[in-house]
C-alpha cells in the first residue's frame, strides 16, 4: 500500500512558505516513510534605485545579508536494535537572493529529507 500526503502549507505571513510531501510504502514486512520539507522565509527586502547599478548590493552586504558561507549540509543516522528501526535524516541550509524588478530579496531555506524504515508489527509471523 501507499500513501501520499501533500501540503502547501501558507498563512496571514506572506515571507513564508512550507512544503512538504510525506509518502508511506508498506510491503516485503517493512513501512517505509519517506518526508521532504522545504521551507522559505524572506529575511531581506531592499529597493535599488537604479538596477543597472550593481554597485546598490553593497547596501544589502552593509546589513549583514551577504554571507561568506551561505550554505550548510548535515547527515543524522541512527538506528534501534531493539525496534529494528532505521532512520537517515538529511538537512540543507542557507540562503540565496532573488533580484525582481526593482528589489533584491534574501531568502533562507530549509530543505529536509527524512527516511524512516521499521518493521510492520501488524503483519502476523506464523
Amino acid at each position: 500500500m501507499r500513501e501520499i500526503l501533500f501540503k502547501n502549507l501558507t498563512g496571514s505571513d506572506n515571507r513564508k512558505r512550507d512544503l512538504s510531501i510525506k509518502e508511506i510504502v508498506t510491503g516485503d514486512g517493512l513501512v517505509a516513510t519517506v518526508e521532504r520539507r522545504c521551507v522559505y522565509f524572506v529575511r531581506e527586502a531592499i529597493h535599488l534605485d537604479d538596477t543597472s547599478d550593481v554597485s546598490q548590493l553593497s547596501k544589502l552586504k552593509a546589513k549583514g545579508g551577504l554571507a561568506e558561507d551561505p550554505h550548510h549540509f548535515h547527515i543524522f543516522r541512527k538506528y534501534d536494535s531493539e525496534t529494528q528501526e532505521d532512520l537517515l535524516i538529511c538537512k540543507v541550509y542557507g540562503k540565496f537572493y532573488i533580484i525582481c524588478d526593482d528589489n533584491i530579496f534574501c531568502i533562507s531555506f530549509v530543505h529536509s529529507f527524512k527516511i524512516r524504515l521499521e518493521v510492520d508489527l501488524s503483519i502476523k509471523h506464523q
